[in-house]
């Protein structure tokens, strides 16, 4: 008897190993193909190079997922029963055809985008889409792979009574539980392992490529592959909100029985700030920028604007003269349009100041013959970003905060599986995860209806606004905490913000949903005496 379990382990085992081999050599052939039809508008040598570097990447993506695992192994593998889970939980979701699908679709994808966006967008964009699409699509993937394996692997023990068996040895429900919640969590940690060092290498690869010009090195090494923090302006807009209400109160102007004071408050500070932000024609404006940290890994610092006007220049670009430190800098930009200038990280001053001026040099046209004025007011168009890290270090923290979220969605698998079928409790996972990244949106919508339209609101309707709004900003924290458009834009990922999310998404979420799931999973009733 033994001898045959024995036997059907290791036709089990060659099984498995066939399929990987089989896996590989269909991710291979994939990319061979993706590259060459991605580059077939190009000569033999491009379409050669793109191919060998795509089959280079997904064998190297391969063989780092099979060191992985033999890592992993070796720690499931230490004595403590939880462990024993993790691992049986871990070999199992290796057998899933389904798993196998999402790893091959991840290694396509990571290995495929590098070399299947035209040629003529510039390097910059082309990074940039490969890491904010690389990391979305890697972050959907594990979510729904972390819902079925979680509810898979708890539902089906539970209806086929292996549970029970297992619950026997001298394991309590909890550590059963905890055990297969870290064979996912382990498994997070090896794809995510395996994801990070297949986007540094090919986002280094493509930095490494030919440009037509010098700026466009620079361009990605300063503004996609950093970790910038950004600053705007320093405004003190308190007191005059103050004095244009005490004035708007002196002469018992009408808005103030029709609007709250709130939103009036509101809106003054808005009125406030676009002056602040706004130059005549011709006109000298300072901005002051404080706390500024000296620039590491990086000689310049970069000055991000995106100038609005209310008609269209004769010239198409609107004219400027920045002045930091007493150098003149010439700029033409492009309305509505975010664009960076390079300063050298030295007019940063050893207080962490820095002053600069922007004069508006717009000529007049035949709607506005005294000149246009240009403004600063919108989100973001007037900021100064510093680099204080390199990429791979960004990107580190980023995929924490991926390995939590997928982390938390094992547990909510766990949670709903715990109660509930495999059928059930996969789809209402499903649908609690799809409310969770559509949150944000719906937050933002209903707060800027609140703000903007409170007018219009009944009494009985705001209310209920307000209880949404606070339910989906709960809600939102999975969303809020998404590490693609930071990385995307070479923005830092701070430790502090790392941290929240781990409270939030880790601790709080993660830890009242595996608390439930003990909960009702201590209260089941595994198996009945039959007589």
């Amino acid at each position: 008897m033994n001898a045959g379990g024995g036997g059907r382990t290791a036709a089990g085992g060659r099984t498995s190993q066939l399929r990987w081999a089989a896996a590989f050599v269909v991710s291979v052939g994939a990319a061979f193909g993706l590259a060459y039809a991605a580059q077939e508008s190009g000569d033999s040598t491009t379409r050669l190079s793109s191919t060998a570097g795509m089959v280079v990447g997904v064998a190297g993506a391969f063989w780092s997922f099979i060191f992985g695992l033999l890592l992993v192994r070796f720690v499931t593998g230490l004595e403590w029963a939880p462990l024993g889970v993790a691992r049986t939980t871990i070999e199992e979701a290796l057998r899933k055809k389904v798993v196998l699908a999402i790893l091959l679709l991840l290694l396509v994808l990571l290995t495929g985008l590098p070399f299947a966006q035209d040629e003529s967008t510039l390097p910059k964009y082309r990074v940039q889409l490969f890491l904010d699409s690389g990391l979305g699509g890697a972050s959907l993937l594990l979510g729904l792979m972390n819902i079925f394996l979680a509810c898979s692997t708890l539902a089906h023990e539970l209806e086929d009574q292996r549970a029970f068996v297992t619950l026997t040895k001298p394991i309590g429900r909890g550590a059963f539980l905890l055990g297969k919640w870290l064979g996912l969590a382990l498994l997070n940690v090896l794809l995510l392992g395996v994801i990070g060092l297949t986007i540094v290498g090919y986002s280094r690869f493509m930095a490494s490529l030919p440009v037509d010009h010098d700026q466009e090195s620079v361009a990605m090494a300063e503004e996609v592959l950093a970790a910038r923090i950004p600053v705007e302006p320093v405004e003190d807009n308190t007191e005059k909100v103050a004095a244009l209400l005490k004035q708007l109160k002196e002469a018992n102007d009408p808005s103030l029985k029709e609007t709250s004071e709130e939103t009036l408050k509101r809106n003054l500070w808005q009125r406030v700030h676009n002056d602040l932000r706004s130059l005549s024609p011709f006109e000298r404006v300072g901005f002051e920028f404080e706390n500024l940290k000296p620039a590491v890994l990086s000689d310049t610092t970069q000055l991000q604007l995106r100038p609005e006007v209310a008609a269209l220049p004769l010239e198409g670009v609107v004219n400027l003269e920045l002045e930091v430190r007493g150098t003149v800098y010439k700029l033409a930009l492009k309305p509505r349009v975010l664009q960076s200038v390079a300063l050298p990280s030295r007019v940063i001053d050893a207080e962490g100041k820095l002053q600069i001026f922007l004069t508006n040099r717009l000529a007049g046209t035949a709607q506005f013959p005294q000149g246009i004025t240009v403004s600063f007011s919108g989100m973001d168009s007037l900021q100064i970003l510093y680099n204080t890290g390199s990429f791979e270090g960004n990107l580190a923290r980023g995929l924490m905060l991926l390995w939590v979220r997928a982390s938390f969605l094992g547990a909510l698998g766990l949670c709903a599986a715990a109660g509930l079928g495999f059928p059930v409790a996969c789809l209402l996972s499903l649908v609690l995860y799809m409310i969770a990244l559509i949150s944000g949106f719906l937050r933002d919508s209903i707060t800027y209806a609140i703000e903007n339209q409170s007018e219009d609101l009944t009494k009985f309707s705001k209310p209920l606004y307000v209880f949404v709004r606070d339910l989906a900003d709960i809600l939102a924290k999975y969303s809020d905490f998404s590490p693609g458009p930071a990385l995307s834009d070479g923005l830092c990922i701070p430790w502090a913000f790392v941290a929240n999310g781990f409270l939030w998404v880790g601790l709080i979420w993660g830890g009242l949903c595996f608390l439930l799931a003990w909960l009702v999973f201590s209260r089941r009733e595994l198996g009945r005496v039959q007589v």
